[in-house]
């Protein structure tokens, strides 16, 4: 469950420092992706609970996500799988299936939001101050590759002293993310047509913290 932690104050992140980071970072990251939850959907009942399967047409908000998040899955445990040093040509090209998958599955989530808790939404008026390359170069993954990397203590460009006030909102950044995740694939298997307050409550936790982390 996403748990509340303190906000601290610092400087702003460099976005483009972290979009041209070194793929050593990356490393680090392998063991924290292959830990994300994944989900298998081929029975169609599960203890006497009938499974709803879409159809890959299917433009509902859910079946979006559903998609694009079993491909995030996917792409995360084939990456897992790739020596880097043995097989560098394939773990570039699989980071950046991984980059276009966890976009999609962004905007997906989005899609969510804004059918179910648009109106309660966090405000992004703030983005009228951030230039156009970052908010038109898939700031949502980059926040996302960001909090990861800060979680396991890679600061990137950022100062260590800045990276250390930054990490307990990254790790509650992801720890609502992941947990808005499992939500979203328990109304997309179960009901699908409609939207439960334990997800509403989800998605609205991970709005807030999800605002915080990109304002700062």
């Amino acid at each position: 469950k996403c748990v509340e932690q303190p906000i601290q104050t610092f400087k702003p992140y460099d976005m483009v420092s972290l979009r041209n980071s070194r793929y050593e970072s990356i490393k680090l990251l392998l063991g924290a992706l292959g830990e994300r939850a994944s989900i298998n959907i081929s029975p169609h009942k599960s203890n006497g609970t009938t499974l709803f399967l879409f159809q890959k047409s299917d433009r509902h908000p859910l079946a979006q996500f559903y998609y694009a998040d079993e491909e995030v899955n996917r792409v995360t445990a084939e990456l897992n799988g790739v020596d880097l040093r043995k097989d560098p040509q394939k773990y570039l090209v699989l980071l950046s299936q991984l980059r276009m998958s966890q976009d999609r599955m962004l905007r997906a989530i989005e899609l969510v939001m804004e059918d179910c808790i648009s109106a309660q939404r966090q405000s992004r008026d703030y983005h009228v101050k951030f230039p156009d390359e970052i908010l038109h170069e898939n700031l949502g993954v980059q926040l996302w590759f960001a909090a990861e990397c800060l979680s396991v203590g890679s600061f990137l460009e950022v100062r260590e002293a800045e990276g250390l006030l930054l990490r307990p909102l990254a790790e509650q950044l992801l720890q609502c993310l992941e947990h808005a995740r499992l939500q979203l694939r328990e109304q997309s298997l179960n009901a699908p047509h409609s939207y439960s307050p334990e997800l509403r409550q989800a998605l609205l936790q991970y709005d807030r913290v999800f605002s915080q982390f990109e304002l700062r």
